[in-house]
């Protein structure tokens, strides 16, 4: 059993082999996302998430749904993590439009086999994955992924005069 935030309320004990949802009437802001569910139970986000440290989905998968009044559905200041088991898709709206999400850290996927149902990371819609830097961050970007999988339209946003790598 877990417990985690559901439409401004502390929901506790809820099965992680269940599929939840949060509803959140503004941006959820979180200092660590850590989505840990078991087999392919869903955590699926129609609000924003602002995680201001990293984003790791261990098991189960993270599915953000698009909204056309929110411009992404993940804005991740650390990294973004996916163990083996675990996933993250980036949905469509009514329209066809592909969630989007930026990252300033890295990426890792450790799936080997992308799976919009469960596993890797799956951007089947094409919603942009920005890569953004500040101009105090001096570390090199890293994007590993182990599988054949569709990252979409990728953007990078740097500071002008540093080279975004």
């Amino acid at each position: 059993m877990g417990s985690g935030w559901q439409g401004g309320s502390l929901v506790r004990n809820f099965p992680f082999d269940a599929s939840w949802s949060i509803f959140w009437s503004m941006a959820f802001p979180i200092d660590t996302l850590i989505v840990n569910k078991n087999g392919c139970a869903k955590l699926t986000s129609t609000s924003s998430l602002y995680v201001s440290g990293a984003a790791l989905i261990n098991s189960g998968q993270l599915s953000l749904a698009p909204n056309d009044s929110i411009l992404y559905k993940l804005v991740c200041a650390g990294d973004l993590k996916i163990s083996a088991g675990g996933g993250m898709l980036l949905g469509k709206d009514a329209e066809g439009r592909g969630a989007n999400i930026a990252v300033a850290g890295s990426i890792y996927d450790d799936n080997t086999v992308g799976d919009s149902t469960c596993t890797g990371f799956n951007n089947p819609y094409n919603g942009n994955l920005t890569l953004y830097r500040s101009s105090q961050s001096g570390a090199n970007t890293v994007l590993n992924f182990s599988a054949n999988s569709n990252i979409g339209n990728l953007k990078l946003i740097g500071v002008p005069g540093r080279i975004l790598c």
